[in-house]
């Protein structure tokens, strides 16, 4: 009862903080075109919403890939796995978008689809460093073109960033296998114990184990995860921009896909929920070195957590009912489980 207590109390603190942070970054931005939100158009919110269905049907994409190719086999449908991760979005406006992410995605992988807990933890960190892969090798070039200093040179690191991205993405499954193969030497030992607690550690180095003996992940397998990653940046800034434009604000696509890297890494680290006003800060930093205005800056904060606000449960509502529909649809008494292992 104490440490649910705590817990609370920890989650009323971090959401007031993130409150108060939001405010007062949106005091310093300059709330003067705050009502543009309200004269938003039709036809770009639609816009922002089919883009933002794009993002969330690839990340599902590559999460299920990546889970499927560690599994072995295919633990949930694609339609388990997006609703999973609507899910995840709509618990992440709630709490650390990390913790979002890997508890639900980690119930849904070890309960739905009855995985091990290695392979359900080791997809989701997965699933991110591919991400970090890209974002932290464009972060130097895009903040150098951003602010406009480096000179032509910054523009050479462009091409180096599709070839170097990719080359650290192909290192993962391995870097992945190596790290597993080294945790499963380690639990051993204490899977030697005698009680609940050597055999606790026994399944997990015998779970570690066998994540290690995964040979999947071949230069063909990483290049098509590569290319789903560099595939979903592109339609987040094209979120971006669209929720821009359904607001009448003057910020081109190109900003943000200057800007995506800082602020999609800021998520990482972001500790208040749902990122509130950890990344909003990081847009206002970032579009302010990009030269748009501070009014314009504040509006676009304002309108893209509407948009975040509205988009997410929507779009989980609408999963949860194709879900369900899916289900319904299979034969009374007939397994969801396909022969080769999927839902």
């Amino acid at each position: 009862m104490g440490s649910r207590g705590a817990k609370r109390t920890s989650w009323v603190v971090l959401s007031v903080f993130g409150v108060i942070l939001f405010v007062l970054v949106i005091y310093l931005a300059g709330a003067d075109r705050v009502d543009a939100i309200f004269g938003a158009k039709p036809g770009w919110i639609a816009a922002a919403f089919a883009s933002g269905l794009a993002v969330t049907v690839s990340s599902a994409f590559r999460w299920g890939y990546i889970a499927n190719a560690l599994a072995e086999s295919r633990p949930l449908s694609w339609l388990q796995y997006w609703a999973s991760l609507l899910t995840s979005r709509v618990l992440g406006l709630f709490v650390p978008r990390n913790a979002s992410d890997l508890g639900v995605r980690f119930v849904a992988l070890t309960g739905l689809g009855r995985t091990t807990p290695e392979v359900a933890a080791a997809s989701v960190a997965l699933d991110q460093m591919f991400d970090i892969a890209l974002l932290g090798v464009w972060l130097i070039p895009s903040l150098l073109l951003l602010s406009g200093t480096g000179g032509r040179w910054a523009w050479a690191l462009v091409p180096a960033v599709v070839v170097v991205a990719p080359l650290i993405m192909f290192r993962l499954g391995p870097a992945l296998r190596w790290v597993a193969a080294a945790l499963s030497r380690a639990t051993a030992r204490w899977g030697e114990r005698h009680g609940k607690l050597g055999q606790f550690f026994a399944r997990r180095s015998e779970g570690l184990r066998r994540l290690a003996n995964v040979q999947h992940f071949t230069r063909r397998q990483s290049l098509a995860i590569a290319i789903v990653t560099f595939v979903r940046y592109g339609l987040n800034a094209v979120m971006f921009w669209t929720i821009a434009q359904a607001l009448g604000l003057s910020i081109d696509l190109w900003t943000f896909v200057l800007v995506g890297s800082a602020v999609q890494l800021s998520l990482v680290v972001a500790f208040t929920p749902g990122g509130l006003g950890i990344m909003d800060l990081g847009f206002v930093g970032l579009l302010a070195l990009g030269g748009i205005p501070s009014e314009t800056v504040a509006a676009f904060i304002v309108g893209q957590r509407a948009f975040q606000y509205t988009f997410f449960p929507l779009m989980a509502g609408v999963s949860y009912l194709a879900t369900m529909r899916n289900s319904i649809g299979s034969t009374p008494g007939q397994s969801l489980r396909s022969p080769d292992g999927g839902t």
